[in-house]
């Protein structure tokens, strides 16, 4: 997958990938054989599997902390002060036109950007309003985490806005992780 395609690959000899599924996708195009793909995973995230996912089986239901990653650039506070995120979060359900800062172009109408805002924050709505799970938000690296710092008192602190941890450290904090976009 890139900005051209390649005919031919016969001159690989090796390709180390993170999962099953691109695994697949590779043997459907007939672009690889078997032989020349090998699965490593990443090498990121699995820290989070080799040392937490088995606990999690075990762990009382009602006490999950939930990871929520997410980018949504186009929307960033950096961008200008819209308040997107506190919008969408105070009224999840409800269609929202996508709107262009005057100052920016096109990136402020990239329909994906503004459909992932708003759907992390029906979730985040979702899961305070109906559940007691606690939440560590790590907004991407584009986004301003002021911006987020509402969902803290908004859910009685049970919210966290993370922007300090490291990947392995927030992931490894986390029960399940929530993500769209992002690492």
């Amino acid at each position: 997958r890139s900005y051209f395609k390649l005919n031919d690959v016969s001159w690989l000899n090796k390709c180390f990938l993170w999962s099953q599924r691109t695994k697949d996708w590779l043997l459907e195009s007939k672009m690889l054989p078997s032989e020349k793909l090998d699965i490593v995973g990443n090498p990121r995230l699995d820290v989070y599997k080799s040392k937490k996912f088995k606990n999690i089986l075990n762990k009382d239901k009602k006490n999950l902390t939930i990871g929520v990653a997410f980018s949504a650039k186009a929307v960033s506070s950096y961008a200008g002060g819209e308040n997107y995120a506190l919008n969408f979060f105070n009224s999840p359900r409800q269609s929202y036109p996508i709107l262009a800062n005057n100052k920016r172009g096109y990136e402020d109408i990239i329909w994906r950007d503004h459909a992932i805002l708003h759907k992390m924050m029906e979730c985040l709505n979702k899961i305070v309003l109906e559940t007691d799970f606690n939440i560590i938000l790590r907004p991407g690296p584009f986004e301003d985490y002021r911006t987020f710092l509402f969902l803290e008192k908004k859910s009685n602190y049970r919210i966290k806005v993370d922007y300090k941890s490291s990947l392995p450290e927030f992931v490894l904090d986390t029960d399940v992780l929530l993500t769209c976009w992002s690492t």
